[in-house]
């Protein structure tokens, strides 16, 4: 049997979800898949549940690894795939029955590299958030030179792609051994090197939120969340490798400093002063013209431009601290002003 799709699957402790995951991938329309599962280490019932199911459908595999994280533990997957596509999901997630189907057929009309689509986000309390990648259907194949905001966006998950294997293979595309981060470049890197991209706006992909604390957002709130730094500027080095800094330069800077906002005002306090240090010199090393700061939103240029004109954290932590106080004493007059 020809081997149309690899479905990789990193599981790492996911004992209460992995059957609905699995379950999601064995009853799919689309039968000539493979299930490709890498036991990272788990210390639960994840690894019997998944041998147990390997054993009612040979087309499951499993392979264990010592804890190295979801990047190492999707390199191994690539490694063991067989497939003309390839699809990722994480292990307390699923898609729906005609997902891989509907992405296949559309990846062989198109002659498609990567194929994107949609994914609804559960939340506690049943709430839905609904992530859409374009709100219109596309007809036909494009890339980034037509339509950039693909490249630097906020949905970078590499669970929402079919991948054509042999388009990560050529050209070397393999995910980060780090604990964080480790599908942002993956995703840039395909997204900057493909040629064929096509669409399909369908919410295929169910993606699970409900739990608070999780291995990753305990990660981000500690100094692991420093990496980041790092991150961006291999994605900086790629693109000019690839002749694309140019074109993408607006879009690179909006996506750094929205990032590093983001993850300084979620670092633990710890930790604050040391992130604040290396993002004030890092901004001191790569600054920022004027004309591309007035681009920005004015959060993010008022991020950059109280770290880089502070003289220090001690510093800039009043000027934050005094705009807090200036927005409480707003509402307090606001509120009053409702009595007369």
């Amino acid at each position: 049997m020809s081997m149309k799709i690899s479905v990789i699957i990193p599981v790492y402790n996911k004992e209460k979800y992995i059957k609905k995951c699995l379950e999601s991938l064995i009853n799919q329309t689309l039968t000539e898949i493979e299930i490709i599962c890498i036991n990272d280490g788990s210390t639960d019932d994840s690894l019997r549940i998944i041998e147990e199911y390997s054993k009612q459908d040979s087309r499951i595999k499993v392979f264990s690894q010592e804890n190295k994280g979801p990047g190492h533990a999707r390199n191994q997957g690539l490694k063991y795939s067989k497939g003309e596509y390839i699809a990722f999901i994480d292990a307390d997630d699923w898609i729906e029955i005609d997902s891989l189907e509907l992405l296949y057929d559309n990846a062989k009309k198109y002659d498609s590299e990567l194929v994107f689509f949609n994914a609804i986000e559960h939340l506690p309390n049943n709430q839905l958030n609904k992530r859409t990648y374009f709100p219109e259907d596309i007809e036909g194949v494009f890339n980034y030179k037509n339509k950039k905001d693909i490249v630097m966006n906020n949905f970078l998950i590499v669970c929402t792609k079919l991948h054509e294997f042999s388009f990560l293979k050529e050209n070397d595309i393999q995910f980060s051994d780090s604990e964080l981060f480790e599908d942002v470049f993956f995703h840039i890197k395909s997204t900057i090197n493909a040629e064929k991209i096509t669409y399909v706006n369908k919410y295929f992909y169910n993606y699970r939120r409900t739990e608070k604390n999780t291995r990753q957002s305990d990660s981000i709130k500690s100094n692991k969340s420093f990496i980041f730094l790092d991150t961006i500027n291999e994605i900086k080095l790629l693109l000019i490798e690839k002749n694309a800094y140019e074109i993408l330069e607006d879009n690179f800077i909006k996506f750094k400093l929205t990032e590093l906002n983001n993850l300084f005002n979620n670092v633990d306090t710890l930790y604050k002063k040391d992130f604040y240090n290396l993002i004030k010199n890092d901004f001191n090393n790569n600054p920022i013209k004027e004309s591309s700061l007035n681009k920005l939103p004015i959060d993010k240029k008022k991020f950059y431009k109280e770290i880089i004109e502070s003289k220090n954290y001690e510093e800039y932590a009043i000027t934050i601290n005094s705009g807090k106080d200036v927005k409480k004493i707003n509402k307090i007059i606001n509120k009053i002003k409702r009595f007369f």
